[in-house]
């Protein structure tokens, strides 16, 4: 009897935390479908989508990439209804972990150039980088304990801002992923413990 209870205990579990860890709420974020699903602002001009310069992708077969003279912002608005503002009663609890990769290529390094990368997830900068990284390799950021609004949305913005004077930035694998925070998963797991043993003491007694 136990042993289809500790079994069916783990075909409960297991599909919730394999579905939190897999889902990507960003629609297209390796940019395959030029900038379907993002919404453009500032100096279109210089947003692009395809390969330049024989950079290669870091995913897929494209990449957005950004080589303006003034901002450019690039956003989605992504559903967080599994990682929503305030945790519903429920077994699981989750935040949001925001992923992209990232690759400043500079054509012309001995020019100056004030180019930099603002990332915003509801309006408040997550994080901001500047021209420096080592040129031409592809470095992956990563931004965990993210969750959405009230409503169950959550806005994500890159703004691409400064002088670029011949290189630019290119981004790639763009990712929002619910993930189980692990107080939740603990309290779960010490909770599921509990009721196997008190089954197993009650057929023990019997």
């Amino acid at each position: 009897m136990l042993w289809k209870l500790r079994f069916a205990c783990l075909l409960i579990v297991l599909p919730m935390i394999s579905q939190a860890q897999s889902d990507n709420l960003v629609k297209n974020g390796s940019f395959e479908e030029d900038f379907a699903y993002w919404n453009l602002a500032g100096d279109l001009q210089g947003a692009h989508t395809g390969t330049a310069d024989d950079v290669p992708p870091f995913d897929g077969a494209s990449y957005a990439f950004f080589n303006s003279l003034s901002p450019v912002y690039m956003s989605q608005i992504v559903d967080t209804h599994s990682c929503p503002a305030a945790a519903p009663a429920s077994l699981i609890s989750t935040s949001c972990k925001l992923e992209w990769a990232g690759l400043w290529h500079d054509v012309r390094p001995t020019m100056p150039s004030t180019f930099t990368v603002i990332v915003r997830w509801n309006g408040v900068v997550v994080e901001k980088e500047h021209l420096g990284q080592i040129p031409d390799v592809w470095n992956y950021s990563e931004i965990d304990n993210l969750h959405g609004n009230v409503d169950g949305f959550a806005e994500l913005l890159f703004e691409f801002a400064g002088f670029s004077n011949g290189m630019f930035y290119a981004s790639d694998d763009i990712s929002v992923e619910p993930v189980p925070e692990p107080g939740t998963l603990v309290l779960m797991g010490t909770g599921l413990l509990g009721v196997l043993r008190v089954l197993q003491r009650r057929n023990t007694l019997g």
